[in-house]
């Protein structure tokens, strides 16, 4: 089972172990909102989760669920609310939802965290 990194794919007791062995953890964040009419909405999720993938192969890490919604982009850099499918959640919403995550990771003994953001902004 060494070759299945998603963390959400491993029974519990393999996570346990792979934990307990020091493998660090990636956190993929990404937003799911429009990028033109010719892309999928959820490309700030494909991309972080992806080089998290690719990365925790190489060096035998784990990759936590991508949390897929974030703050909402300005209008005039291309998102905002008027796009059907852009789904948006609050900065201080998002902020304590990573921050949770990484807490409940960390009392499950994960020491080494890595956090990858899609949306940039």
């Amino acid at each position: 089972m060494k070759d299945r990194v998603f963390l959400a794919e491993l029974p519990w007791p393999e996570a346990e172990k792979r934990i307990a062995a020091g493998a660090p953890i990636f956190l993929p964040l990404g937003s799911t909102e429009q990028h033109g009419h010719h892309m999928a909405m959820n490309v700030d999720v494909v991309l972080p989760t992806a080089i998290a993938e690719t990365v925790a192969k190489q060096v035998g890490g784990l990759v936590a669920p991508t949390i897929a919604y974030g703050n909402r982009s300005q209008p005039r850099t291309g998102g905002g609310p008027a796009f059907p499918g852009t789904i948006n959640i609050t900065a201080h919403t998002f902020s304590l939802l990573v921050k949770d995550v990484i807490c409940d990771l960390y009392r499950q003994k994960v020491r080494r965290i890595v956090v990858l953001n899609g949306h940039y902004e």
